[in-house]
């Protein structure tokens, strides 16, 4: 029968099978939600840290654009190359527009200056980490610009500096600061 006799603690097994069946059901969704909101929080804190690295890029990005002079239409393709630098390499796009603004700021014009960051990508990833890519930007234009040498020479560059790197046995620091000398 569905009757409990609440005074006496009796109630029918298949009343008190409901009630545990409801009781393990409430338990299981305070646990679930419990579960929800820690991975809300966690979900909230990810797009909180998203949110600061778009802010920062279009910080950069910004910047970028004021030194470039770039008219709205060479701007969207400056970001574009950000974000693809992103997409296709190890080096975010916050990294790709600093080392823009380093070849720009080296005197490159947008053509000079988006021609020589590929090459600069290869020098950063065959230095295995220890030079970032603006300090890599800065090393390509200083050399371009100390030699008198077009930004389509920055292959060259780039093929340079890594054979002597890997011939002398210099690490590639070392490389970096010397060429702050020239």
């Amino acid at each position: 029968d569905a009757a409990c006799d609440w005074s006496s603690d009796v109630c029918s097994s298949d009343l008190l099978k409901k009630y545990t069946d409801l009781a393990r059901a409430s338990t299981a969704m305070t646990i679930a939600g419990v579960g929800v909101a820690g991975t809300g929080h966690k979900i909230l804190g990810a797009l909180s840290g998203a949110t600061k690295e778009a802010t920062s890029f279009e910080k950069e990005l910004n910047q970028l654009k004021f030194v470039t002079g770039a008219t709205a239409t060479e701007f969207e393709e400056l970001r574009k190359v950000a974000v693809r630098t992103g997409i296709d390499t190890a080096f975010s796009p916050q990294e790709a527009v600093q080392a823009m603004y380093e070849l720009k700021s080296a005197g490159m014009d947008t053509n000079q200056m988006l021609e020589a960051l590929q090459n600069t990508l290869n020098l950063v990833a065959v230095s295995g980490g220890e030079i970032s890519l603006a300090s890599g930007a800065t090393l390509v234009a200083n050399t371009l610009n100390k030699f008198n040498l077009d930004a389509k020479e920055s292959v060259r560059v780039v093929d340079m500096l890594s054979q002597a790197t890997k011939e002398t046995n210099l690490d590639r620091k070392s490389t970096r600061l010397n060429s702050s000398h020239m």
